[in-house]
């Protein structure tokens, strides 16, 4: 199992793992995100890229889920006046997974056909420019 955790990888699905990470907040090793303090591994990120043909948004949301089920299984701890409510952690992964696009951000560029030819060298007169 590994962790690799670098936005200037050249290898396309290491640099999407790390998109994926950073999105979690999951970017330092042996500081993880799962309820024992140990990161999601390559492969399992890997897996849900795949099986969100690439999307990064939707492989955190899909993270997030599986996150959302990893916290449940901690308890509630009480100790004197001190209560850690771990269960809240789980709800908010949760609430995060329901989002398919965290924060709105996607990383897909959508292309806009047009019909003319590009021409950067072409003086445009100012009402069509935009500016």
């Amino acid at each position: 199992m590994t962790f690799t955790y670098n936005l200037a990888s050249l290898d396309e699905n290491l640099l999407n793992i790390s998109r994926v990470r950073l999105e979690l907040g999951d970017t330092a090793a042996s500081a993880g995100v799962r309820p024992d303090g140990s990161n999601l591994t390559d492969e399992e990120i890997l897996l849900w890229l795949n099986e969100q043909a690439g999307d990064i948004m939707q492989t955190v949301a899909r993270a997030c889920a599986a996150l959302s089920n990893m916290w449940t299984n901690v308890a509630n701890i009480t100790v004197g006046p001190r209560r850690e409510e771990l269960g809240q952690i789980a709800k908010g992964w949760a609430d995060r997974a329901t989002q398919a696009l965290p924060y709105g951000a996607s990383y897909q560029v959508k292309v806009v056909p047009v019909d003319q030819v590009h021409d950067p060298y072409r003086v445009r007169p100012e009402d069509e420019s935009g500016l």
